[in-house]
């Protein structure tokens, strides 16, 4: 993807955000209630998208709802990132390796694409011993042990979009198939839940 549609794309991201952040009190709104809805509805499809793709801020736009609308679009913003988050990683998950390794090949990134082409003909849990093979011995066994937590820790961590964001994170494990896609949804739900559940919880007493 070039840098020009990228560019385009974190733009888009972030003029929506000032955009519900202008507009956050749906009463000044200038549409009809049913056209308010469906206009909620919309951003939250570009939400799921722009929050699929690699280091677009589109995880943003939920947290600004979450902050507008509060408990009532909780679960819609809850559900919408979940499925952001397999649609990178599905997409991961079926790229090719060969499109891959083209693609870090034409960043001059040889180490990369050595490495993806050692681990092509691995099955998943050869890939991840590969993988700790050359991690420093030291962080080996947390690596070894606690996958799940690893990533719970990495999608919640503050400026993750420095390493791609959660729909970045969700094509890297994806595309290095050393999570199954039933631990990856397991992780996923149990990540994606606690700063929606804080806004369910706030509403309760609200």
């Amino acid at each position: 993807m070039s840098i020009g549609l990228y560019a385009c794309l974190i733009g888009l991201s972030l003029w929506f955000r000032d955009w519900i952040m202008a507009y956050s009190d749906p009463t000044h709104w200038p549409l009809e209630e049913a056209a308010v809805y469906s206009l909620i509805g919309f951003v939250l499809v570009l939400f799921v998208l722009l929050s699929a793709i690699p280091f677009v801020p589109g995880v943003e736009i939920g947290f600004i709802l979450l902050v507008v609308f509060g408990a009532k679009i909780a679960l819609w913003v809850y559900c919408a990132m979940v499925v952001a988050l397999h649609l990178s990683y599905f997409a991961g998950r079926f790229v090719s390796p060969t499109l891959l390794a083209r693609l870090f090949g034409s960043l001059h990134m040889s180490k990369v694409c050595a490495l993806i082409h050692q681990m092509e003909e691995l099955d998943e849990v050869d890939r991840l011993d590969y993988l700790l093979a050359h991690m420093p011995t030291r962080i080996r066994p947390f690596l070894q042990r606690y996958q799940s937590t690893l990533l719970l820790l990495l999608l919640n961590m503050p400026g993750n979009f420095l390493i791609g964001g959660g729909g970045g994170i969700g094509f890297v494990v994806g595309a290095s198939r050393i999570y199954a896609p039933g631990s990856y949804s397991l992780s996923v739900f149990v990540a994606v839940a606690p700063i929606p559940l804080i806004f369910l919880v706030l509403g309760s007493f609200g």
